[in-house]
This record gives C-alpha cells, structure tokens and sequence, in this order.
C-alpha cells in the first residue's frame, strides 16, 4: 500500500476507547519513570486534569504554541512518508490519489480523536466527576472504618466505572466479611474471575492483531492471570478449600510478583497457619517488601492494611515492639483504620500504658461503627479502661452504655453481674438476669457465656438446686453446639 496508517496512532485509538484503563498505564509509566512496569488502572482518578494533559502532550504532539486552546498538531510523518513515495514515482498517480485519501481519512480520523480527548479532558477536569478509583477509595474507607452497609454503594459505583479494576474485587470482600456475607465474598470472586477471562481473552485477540506489541501484551498477561490466580485462591478459601487456595495464590505471586494484593493475601495464610514459625517469618519477608514496593496509586489503598496484617504476624511471633510500630504506621495511612486502633488499644493495654490506650478508645468512638456489637464491644472496653485508671465513676456509665448499644451482648451484663455477686445484691442479680434477652443471642460463645455466669451467680447466693439447672442446660446446648459444628 502506498501509505499505511500508523500502526502506533492505530494502538493509541484502542486505548482512548478504553481511557480508564490504558490512559492510566501510560500515566503511571510517566509518573514512575518506568522503574517499575506497574497496572493501575483508574490511576486517572487521583492525578485528575494536569497528569492527562501531560499524557496528551506527550502521546498526540499537542501543540502548545496554539493560544488559548488544546489543538493537536497532526502526526506529520504519516504525510512525509507518502510524499517521499510520491517523488519516487511522479508517474504513479494511483499512489498520489491513494496517498490524498488516506491522508483525508487521517485528517478525520485525527479530527474524532480530538473531539473525544477534549471531552475527556473537560470531563476530568471537572472537580465533582468521580472516577473508578476515587469511588473505590471512598467505598475501602467506610469499610475500614467498619460502616460495611455504607461502603457497598461506593463499591457498586467504582465496579460500575470499571470493572477489570480488579483490586477493587479484594477491598469488596471487607464489608462482606464484617456483615457475615460469605456468598456475597464467593460471588465476588467469581464476578472477577469473568472479568479477568474476558480480559485474557481479549489480549490473545489482540497478540494474532498487534504483532508489535507483543512484549506489551504478555505483561498484561501475566498481570491479569496473576490477578485470575489470586480470585481462584480466594474462592477456594471461602469455600473452606485451604490447599487449594494456598496453591492457586501462590501461582499468583509467581505469575506476577509486583501483584501485592497476592502477596498479602499468601502472607496472611503463612501467618496464621498453626505453628510454623518459618513461615510467619516468610510472611514478614513478603510485606515488607510488598510495602516498600507499594505504587503511587496504591498508597492510600493497601498500605495500611499491609501494615496492620504485618503487626499481626510481629503479635504471632511475640514481636510486641516491632507490632506497635507498624500498627502506628497503619493508622498513619489510614486515620479511620478500626482493627488498627483496636489492636494497639489491647497492645497498650497489656503493657499497663492506659493513658494511650484511651487514646485509641476516643477515636474508636469517635469513628463510631456500623455495628451495633462492634460498637458495644467497644463501649465496654472503654470501661474497663476507665476501672484501670482508677474512674470508677464513668465505669458503670459505659457499661450501661455498652448494654443500650447492643442488649444481646452479654459481657457488659457479666461485669454488672460480678459486680452486684461482690456486694451481696441478689435482688439486682435476678433483676437483670431477667433482663438479658437470651432468646435473641446468636452467638454460642455468648451464650455458653451467659448460661456460665448465671449458675455462678446462683451457687454464690446457695441456689445449688437452679444453679444445677442452669448448668444441665449450658451442658444439653454445648453438646448440641459441638455436634452442629
């Protein structure tokens, strides 16, 4: 042919088609100064106008000589490569009328592409447009900060923006554990394994199309069947397949090392398998390294949970002072970080340093939970916080308040229990114990919990006969519970 369209413009029409995800590569590559090869996909949504003009700047030649406006100068080797055909063949006028077609479908062609990076650029560069990533970044700080009824709107969003963003699949996974969704966990899996197949297929498509671009296409590969690697690991985990997944989330990281989603997901199995000390400490290995290797894109979203599950290896390996050290460092990326906050609370509190840990209760409650035991555990904890500080008024104040946020949650209802056992006060024993609605407590421990300390509290005042009773019953139901189990 006497002129063909430019193969790279050609691949760069592919990605405006698909600007969340392509433009995104490219802008990260810049940011990075390719130091690492690194898909984020909806990196856009953080860097906003001035990183996409950037981008079309350096991709489409924008000429900024043009006042007052974004016009982009056209790709003038396309027409010097036809007129050099040309004045090698004055004679040739198929190729000189060949030459002006195509050099007028180009014009078009060029004039589309600028219609559709203006609109881009206006879209982005108006503040309330929310893209995949910004909705992603609401939707894991509301689960986070344990208000998993909020955050599934966000995450609906950010999936409905783009759904091959595939860490967002991960993040999903939080606010249905916290509500006890284990369905919703495996329907979520297995709605990014389709995704990520649909993309594999995709790539094999266009590696027959885009012969060039072959080094490209198979790091997309391997980052994409890394990340189909991770999901068949998480089905198989929350389908109670523990090999299995092990197995398939190992590949993962085999397939893409950079993929740190796999590693802290491998690091997490390593780190709560029971014994193994080679393993946890495999596990320290791997998040360290999976933080230091943390991408701009990521830094808000997986940094503080990649510090949190490394302080819970440091607790597992009696590594107390190396845990409160990324515990800070979680709540450092993420200020509304619930577990963080917990787990330095109990840390705190079990080296007798009460004044800090009650730091950590104010911002629990100020951060407030969604749930109503979570919060109640909470409440009680603080209580017990202010008992070790010697506030023995604001104790009771607590516990009552632990009992309003969830009348089923019977630890708040044991410590009045002792109390009134202390000082001989039966009457308020049998009062509250009347109080306790244990027809709605769910939870065995609870209720084994209940039922231990109700035949206590009768043995005490010589109800030997109901505290047998009571016993025979937390006996009947601890049997039936071990049978179900």
């Amino acid at each position: 042919m006497a002129l063909q369209r430019d193969s790279r413009i050609d691949r760069y029409t592919r990605r405006i088609q698909n600007f969340r995800r392509d433009i995104a590569l490219e802008i990260t590559k810049s940011i990075t100064d390719n130091s690492c090869y690194e898909r984020n996909y909806d990196f856009i949504g953080k860097l906003k106008f001035i990183s996409e003009v950037n981008f079309l700047r350096r991709v489409y030649h924008l000429n900024e000589q043009t006042e007052g406006s974004s016009e982009l100068a056209i790709d003038d080797r396309v027409c010097s490569v036809g007129m050099k055909r040309k004045s090698e063949d004055d004679h040739s006028t198929t190729r000189t009328k060949k030459f002006k077609q195509d050099h007028y479908h180009i014009h078009k062609y060029t004039k589309h592409l600028r219609e559709e990076l203006h609109a881009l650029i206006k879209t982005l560069s108006d503040p309330e447009y929310k893209t995949s990533y910004d909705w992603l970044y609401v939707a894991q700080k509301e689960a986070w900060s344990y208000h998993p009824k909020k955050s599934l709107p966000s995450f609906g969003n950010a999936i409905h923006k783009n759904p091959w963003q595939y860490r967002q699949y991960v993040h999903l996974m939080e606010p249905y554990r916290q509500l006890g969704r284990k369905k919703d966990c495996i329907k979520a899996s297995l709605m990014a394994i389709h995704y990520c197949e649909q993309e594999l297929q995709w790539i094999a498509n266009e590696k027959k199309t885009y012969t060039e671009d072959v080094e490209e296409l198979d790091a997309d590969f391997s980052f994409v069947m890394g990340y189909k690697k991770l999901f068949d690991g998480i089905n198989s985990f929350f389908s109670d397949a523990l090999i299995p997944a092990c197995s398939c989330i190992k590949e993962a990281t085999i397939q893409d090392p950079t993929n740190n989603y796999a590693l802290l997901n491998l690091s997490i199995l390593y780190s709560f398998s029971p014994g193994g000390g080679d393993l946890k400490l495999q596990a320290v290995k791997m998040l360290r390294g999976a933080i230091q290797s943390v991408g701009p894109a990521e830094v808000e979203l997986i940094t503080s949970f990649l510090c949190h599950t490394l302080s819970q290896t440091y607790v597992n390996l009696d590594m107390i002072h190396e845990a409160l050290e990324y515990l800070d460092k979680s709540i450092h990326a993420n200020d509304t970080m619930v577990l963080a906050y917990q787990d330095r609370c109990k840390l705190l509190k079990a080296m007798e340093h009460y004044e800090h840990a009650m730091l950590d209760s104010d911002a629990l409650v100020k951060i407030k939970p969604e749930s109503s035991m979570e919060l109640s555990n909470i409440y009680l904890s603080r209580a017990m916080l202010f008992a070790k500080l010697g506030k023995f008024e604001l104790v009771l104040d607590w516990v009552l308040q632990s009992i309003k946020a969830d009348p089923t949650n019977v630890f708040p209802y044991t410590i009045l229990l002792n109390d009134f056992i202390v000082h001989n006060e039966f009457d308020k024993v049998k009062s509250l114990m009347e109080k306790i609605p244990f027809s709605e407590i769910e939870d065995p421990t609870q209720i084994s919990t209940y039922l231990q300390h109700q035949a206590e509290a009768y043995i005490h005042f010589n109800h030997v006969e109901t505290a047998n009773n009571i016993q025979r019953r937390l006996d009947r139901y601890l049997q039936s519970w071990y049978r179900i189990s």
